[in-house]
């Protein structure tokens, strides 16, 4: 069992306590028929909840787990992208890629996400590789949207990984 595994015993916790405090009363309860039919049931229920954990251990973020090995893999380390794209790649990657939020307005400029954000989070390395992260799913940061900045800005390069398409500078 892996590690993430272990945290899905979380959710077999409380039903053991109610098992083992169901054991505990039938051995002073008159009607065991009642406690053996509620044991039961919280057996099955146990059965079935590690049935169902076995389904957690797929990777839900597996795109973005290939992503990040991407971008590790062509040393880009620093980037922006959409509020939800650039959160979970950056807690995904332990911080080994830095991505952060970016918004363009309706000038089709490219603004820093107002909220839950620092302007210092914008500050990278002199010399460094940084890039633009879209998204087919996304619809708050698309390749339509950031193409006029793409046309005053070309980038070095552009990358594709799966459905991303990374606009290197």
């Amino acid at each position: 069992m892996s590690a993430e595994g272990i945290s899905h015993l979380k959710y077999l916790l409380y039903p053991m306590l109610v098992f083992l405090l169901l054991i505990s009363l039938s051995i002073s309860s008159k009607n065991k028929l009642f406690t053996t039919l509620v044991c039961l049931l919280i057996c099955i229920g146990l059965i079935g909840n590690l049935y169902l954990n076995q389904k957690f251990e797929t990777d839900s973020n597996q795109k973005q787990t290939e992503l990040i090995k991407f971008l590790n893999d062509n040393s880009l380390h620093y980037g922006y992208s959409d509020y939800w794209d650039s959160n979970l790649i950056t807690y995904l990657s332990k911080f080994l890629v830095t991505v952060r939020a970016i918004t363009i307005d309706n000038n089709e400029s490219v603004k820093t996400y107002p909220y839950n954000s620092n302007d210092n989070w914008y500050n990278y390395p002199d010399g460094a590789d940084v890039f633009i992260l879209t998204s087919n799913e996304n619809t708050l940061l698309t390749d339509e949207k950031l193409s006029y900045v793409l046309s005053i800005d070309p980038p070095k390069k552009k990358l594709l990984c799966n459905e991303y398409s990374i606009y290197v500078w």
